[in-house]
């Protein structure tokens, strides 16, 4: 290589390293080393280019052969570019390492198939409660569901779900790709963006609040025995004093008979004072449910009675609820609808809507139609959703069942089809000018020619 072709790589060489394009010009560098060695001006810039593309090793050996041959200020100002270079180096193994141990730590805390969120941003709200974002990866989180999420220290962090959605509509479940917005009961500086929270996958079950028992009911407990048709009569025509008399002597006979419990319970429930007694009437009728009762429709509605009487109507009103839902015969679960409804106006209850999603899950739960109204208007639950009042009765269209009875969201679907149908003449004056225009033209072609 002549002394003018060295001239000219070198330039070349420095001109890519000014531009920071360091490959290419250690690649020059290098050739240049080949033809004229140990170049103290080559070997600074290779220096500089190797420090630049992390390859440290070969820098310090390179450095090696530099010392006492540069200037003072440019010898330590590579050495100091050798030293960032080396604690930056340090510092990016020592963050992948962090990240690839959590990601480790989340793989081996997440299930291999469940509930899964991924968590992309973090809004603190007080000290013990965060909003996150993100969408859900895949399964279906309900409101008051844990999630387990993983923090920086590798350690499993648990954080109830206390809200899905805006507080103004919020949301009984998301699932699998849908965006949302979580507010969890959790310190906001334990959850980062990025972090996958999981939950366990949850199957609907009815909270139950006695212990049923899985035997099989003795005979006795089936239906009214013959020895108890008479005290019975009595307890109907209301003979409630002469009735508890025969019935306690027979309850302590037979204590595993549970229609001679249900019927003590229903004199001290409805009897005058001082033979009503609501704790007695509980006491009774919840063996009368333990002893086989628990989808009689006689002890279930004695018991709700009694809870209500107790100051647990709610609870009443579960037993009621879980009756209907095993209940097959149309006439009973009609009756039984009606005893439900009225029961919620004895007891103050109020009534609850229900709105199902495409899947027959209950996406959505108002107890007042202005919260209907609000998830209509926001778009919370579609126009087309089910749904249905107090937890009975079919899945119907809103617009059967609401709309008879509430004008302002009448008013919704009566705007969404005046839309629906101008966007549809608008389609037809459309369709009608195109054509018009084909006639006009057509005449106009056939005039020319």
């Amino acid at each position: 290589m002549t002394n003018e072709e060295a001239k000219e790589l070198y330039f070349k060489a420095v001109g890519h390293f000014d531009r920071g394009e360091h490959e290419q010009a250690l690649a020059f560098f290098d050739e240049l080393d080949q033809h004229r060695p140990n170049s103290r001006h080559v070997n600074h810039y290779r220096a500089q280019c190797l420090i630049a593309l992390d390859q440290l090793e070969a820098a310090e050996a390179l450095c090696s052969k530099l010392e006492g041959k540069l200037e003072a200020d440019q010898w330590t100002a590579l050495q100091q570019k050798l030293s960032k270079a080396r604690t930056a180096l340090a510092d990016t193994h020592r963050v992948e390492a962090e990240a690839q141990q959590q990601a480790a730590m989340q793989q081996q805390n997440t299930p291999a198939n469940g509930n899964i969120f991924e968590i992309e941003s973090v809004y603190p709200v007080s000290t013990d409660q965060a909003a996150v974002t993100g969408h859900v990866k895949s399964g279906v989180f309900h409101q008051g569901d844990t999630l387990t999420l993983v923090t920086a220290a590798g350690m499993p962090l648990m954080a109830p779900i206390d809200r899905i959605g805006p507080a103004e509509t919020p949301l009984n479940l998301v699932r699998a790709g849908q965006r949302t917005v979580f507010l969890l009961r959790v310190e906001p500086n334990l959850v980062a963006p990025g972090t996958r929270a999981f939950s366990e996958v949850q199957q609907e079950s009815y909270a139950e609040t006695m212990v049923v028992s899985t035997d099989s009911p003795s005979p006795q407990t089936v239906g009214v025995t013959a020895d108890l048709l008479d005290v019975e009569k009595q307890v109907k025509r209301g003979e409630y004093a002469e009735a508890e008399k025969v019935l306690t002597t027979y309850v302590e006979q037979h204590p595993e008979n549970g229609v001679a419990h249900r019927l003590l319970a229903r004199i001290y429930l409805e009897g005058d004072a001082p033979l009503r007694n609501v704790d007695r009437a509980l006491q009774h009728i919840r063996k009368a449910y333990e002893l086989g009762g628990a989808d009689d429709p006689a002890v279930i509605d004695i018991l709700a009675e009694a809870l209500a009487a107790h100051g647990e109507a709610e609870q009443g009103l579960r037993f009621l609820e879980r009756l209907y839902g095993v209940t097959q015969t149309p006439e009973a679960r009609t009756a039984l609808a009606k005893r439900i409804y009225a029961y919620r106006d004895a007891n103050d209850l109020g009534h609850v809507w229900e709105f199902s999603d495409n899947c027959a899950d209950i996406l959505f739960t108002a107890t007042n139609s202005a919260e209907v109204l609000t998830a209509l208007q926001r778009g919370t639950v579609a126009l087309e959703a089910h749904c249905r009042k107090d937890r009975i009765g079919e899945w119907r269209p809103i617009e059967t069942l609401l709309v008879p009875e509430h004008p302002e969201i009448a008013a919704l679907f009566t705007t969404a089809k005046t839309k629906k149908g101008s966007g549809q003449n608008l389609i037809w004056l459309l369709l009608i000018a195109l054509l018009t225009a084909a006639i006009v033209a057509a005449l106009l072609l056939f005039h020319i020619e």
